[in-house]
């Protein structure tokens, strides 16, 4: 609204003010805003002061810039985007207000803090933002403090009381947050979390917990509207989409979502948009009216910044908010997304209205299809019965596969048919099957192991030979398998000629067993120890081996079996340094890849596969665990067979592609990525880590992946093995000491010294070598 005011004799306008009104209140566990409730559909980081060159340096020419400011909350507006952490820079909160955009802002110190003065620090902060911004219409939240732990200090709970006291004496008309992330509730009128699951823990599967948690719902924990100012995380770099492995959980984390697919740019950019759409879209499910759940704000690297340009790009993670925060919302259900030919895809669908200009949705119906390579394979209208505003109806859904599709990657579209809601057609990906995914290449007959005959059934289905174990027939020929959990029920005997078996070049592969099944074995080797251990992503570490026909994504999510929900290993490995000498990791898992999955136990002439991959109770309905089953039984029986990754060229330490293979166990093997903040190396203008280090044999030290030296030292030793190139003579290395003195190094091959101990000068990079390959390497 414009107001003109003229107070002289000529009627001459004199000024021109524009003004505005609004109320966004709390009402019990709700926010309203001008008397409906309202969820905040909301965007944490807001650009003001975060935008840097190529180089790391800020640009305040391009967010002090009014058109890239007009451009971008015109892109904010498109995204569906209704609320967020906007600040107090007075041309963006000016464009807040005109644009319809609330404004949640204020002191955001105190991670860490442990002494009272951050209270007054704080205060200091919030005071003059509140006196600025309390006439805007956009204000909506103040925010006090951020992440204080109340646990870090006895004065902490009381000086936060008497901050909001103090804050609500300067404006009593808003919420506030009084402590951002930590509070618990305890103080202020919203409580608010930082949740990254999805990232430094949990999993996409646990987006299901706004909907179906006690806490989240009316009467849980403090009773007030929770908000999540800041989720999500999956941070990606601007130049190149890569993700930004900081030192510890970035790096940590990133492996464990991704493993060697976080060098690619696809895989961090998919991670970072499957991890958005599914935690904002599991919130929506969760929100109403007798829900707690109130308010998302992804926390995340959504930009690619054109400095020059004064400009931007939305990454896809931020482009999908268009679909995730669509007022009327579409979400499609479900965590079996893997099909075969002449099946379906099952779930609910979830049409949640959120469209305050809209009110009752009543008359619509839904348009969902099966869509492959922009081929329509299947499609249904839903009749849709009338939704209130701020209310959720689910409907129970079948997509059915046909018979005669190609193998790949396929999507489930939804579009809403109504004249005048808002709704953004949105999709969920899945992947499906023809039936001839399952064929083996197996040729020589299979001895099986399996009493209670679910693996027979399923490799029989596979079309493999196989035939059942008789000892007698053990030979060096021939390949034997142990079913699925049947490892306790071979005798003593048993396992001691099946070890002869492999000693004389026999293969074995031991499929999925319980943990303690493993635990008891004989068979298992020494050094070798089974846990228990959910991961809901795998990464293999020989390519074209395991994943042979697959993505590096299709290892994420798998179809659900009644044992073990999604998760497509639950029981995982520990391994000693001491058993890296004759044990192959072929699949890792976990923070960091600490947790072996498939390993290869190397004795005599032959060896002992163990997979914990759970693919035989899935092999009948899941396509991609049917194709792991296949690769697993195709390499049992080839030649190829090497306790050392084979080298044909040079290898790029920390290029996760040249060197896969041969770091399975960095960990335990202490050569470590020399992940970004170690020495001069800033993760602002690096954008992918520049080698390893050696550090010595480091562990997981808490739950957000931090890492940790097993014992301190002055120096450190690392190794790895590899099969080198044939008739290779000699190998060099490139050296880089960042630091300002001298350190040295000596290089040992099969336990024995190599030359002299080298010196490598400060401040150096430098190519040192050559050093002579064994005969016998």
């Amino acid at each position: 609204m414009r107001i003109s005011a003229g107070v002289n004799s000529n009627k001459e306008t004199v000024d021109v003010r524009k003004i505005g009104f609004k109320t966004f209140e709390i009402r019990n566990n709700l926010f309203y805003l001008n008397g409906s409730p309202y969820y905040l559909r909301a965007l944490s980081q807001w650009p003001v002061s975060r935008i840097d060159d190529a180089e790391g340096n800020a640009a305040p020419d391009v967010w002090n810039d009014e058109q890239f400011v007009k451009k971008f909350f015109e892109k904010i507006k498109s995204l569906n985007i209704n609320a967020g952490r906007v600040g107090d820079h007075e041309l963006w909160v000016r464009y807040a207000d005109e644009m319809g955009i609330l404004n949640i802002t204020g002191s955001y110190s105190g991670a860490g803090a442990k002494d009272d003065s951050v209270f007054d620090s704080n205060r200091r902060n919030f005071t003059p933002k509140i006196l600025q911004l309390r006439n805007h219409v956009s204000t909506a939240i103040y925010t006090l403090s951020n992440e204080i732990q109340w646990t870090a200090n006895p004065n902490f709970l009381t000086l936060s009381k008497e901050n909001y006291e103090f804050a609500k004496t300067l404006d009593p008309t808003r919420p506030m947050i009084a402590n951002a992330g930590f509070g618990k509730g305890k103080v202020g009128d919203i409580e608010d979390l930082h949740d990254y699951t999805g990232w430094y823990g949990g999993t996409v599967l646990d987006m299901d917990k706004y909907e179906m948690q006690d806490f989240f719902k009316k009467e849980g924990g403090s009773g007030q509207p929770v908000t999540f100012t800041e989720c999500v995380g999956t941070y990606t770099a601007e130049q190149n989409g890569r993700f930004h492995l900081l030192v510890n959980k970035g790096l940590s984390n990133a492996l464990r979502h991704i493993g060697r697919g976080g060098q690619r740019p696809d895989d961090p950019l998919w991670y970072q948009r499957l991890i958005t759409k599914e935690m904002m879209e599991g919130m929506r499910r969760g929100r109403g009216i007798d829900s707690r759940v109130c308010g998302s704000f992804p926390y995340s690297d959504y930009w690619v910044w054109d400095v020059p340009g004064k400009t931007f790009t939305a990454k896809p993670a931020a482009e999908v908010l268009k679909q995730a925060y669509s007022p009327v919302l579409l979400s499609f259900k479900s965590w079996n997304r893997h099909a075969f030919a002449g099946s379906a895809i099952s779930g609910e669908l979830y049409i949640i209205n959120d469209d305050v200009l809209l009110g009752t949705l009543s008359g619509a119906t839904a348009t969902v299809q099966l869509v492959q390579n922009g081929k329509v394979l299947d499609s249904l209208i839903v009749a849709i019965p009338d939704v209130t505003y701020y209310n959720t109806v689910k409907i129970p859904l079948k997509v059915s596969v046909p018979a005669n599709i190609a193998t790949g990657e396929a999507k489930i579209v939804m579009k809403l048919n109504h004249a005048k809601a808002r709704c953004v057609p949105n999709d969920m990906d899945v992947f499906i099957a023809a039936k001839d995914v399952v064929s083996t290449n197996a040729k020589q007959n299979i001895i099986l192991h399996d009493p209670a005959g679910a693996t027979a059934k399923v490799l029989k289905s596979m079309g493999a030979p196989f035939g059942s174990f008789q000892q007698s027939k053990i030979g060096t020929g021939n390949s034997l398998i142990i079913g699925a959990r049947e490892l306790s029920s071979l005798s003593n005997d048993q396992i001691s000629k099946i070890k002869a078996f492999a000693q004389s070049g026999g293969r074995v592969l031991v499929l999925e067993q319980n943990t303690d099944q493993l635990s008891k074995s004989p068979l298992l080797p020494r050094g070798l120890k089974a846990k228990s251990y959910k991961s809901l992503f795998v990464n293999t570490e020989r390519p074209g081996l395991l994943d042979n026909g697959l993505a590096n994504r299709d290892f994420f999510l798998w179809n659900h079996v009644e044992n073990s929900s999604n998760f497509p290993v639950t029981s995982v490995f520990n391994i000693g340094a001491d058993a890296l000498q004759e044990i192959t990791i072929l699949a890792n898992c976990g923070q960091a890849l600490v947790s072996p999955v498939v390993v290869e136990c190397f004795m005599g002439k032959g060896s002992i596969l163990f997979s914990q991959l759970e693919v035989v109770e899935r092999a009948a309905d899941d396509p991609i665990a049917a194709k792991v089953l296949v690769n697993l039984i195709d390499y049992l029986q080839t030649g190829n067979h090497l306790f050392g990754r084979k080298v044909t060229g040079d290898i790029t330490f920390a290029d996760l592609e040249s060197e896969a293979g041969l770091f399975a166990a960095s960990l335990k093997q202490g050569m470590v990525i020399n992940s970004h903040n170690y020495g001069r190396v800033s993760w602002r203008k690096n954008t992918w880590p520049d080698g390893r280090r050696i550090t010595g044999e480091q562990r997981i030290i808490n739950s957000l992946g931090y890492t940790g030296q097993i014992k301190q030292s002055d120096t450190a030793s690392g190794f790895f093995y590899l099969s080198p190139p044939a008739k290779a003579g000699s190998f060099y290395l490139q050296v880089k000491n960042p630091v300002d003195k001298q350190l040295w190094f000596s290089i040992l091959i099969n336990d024995k010294i190599i030359g002299k101990i080298v010196n490598v000068s400060p401040n150096t990079i430098q190519q040192y070598g050559p050093w002579p390959v064994p005969q016998d390497a």
